[in-house]
């Protein structure tokens, strides 16, 4: 099982990515 990478966005959003 692989866990979530969060990924910055350029909002400064942080989203979840698998």
């Amino acid at each position: 099982m692989k866990r979530f990478q969060l990924e910055q966005r350029g909002d400064g959003k942080w989203r979840r990515r698998r």
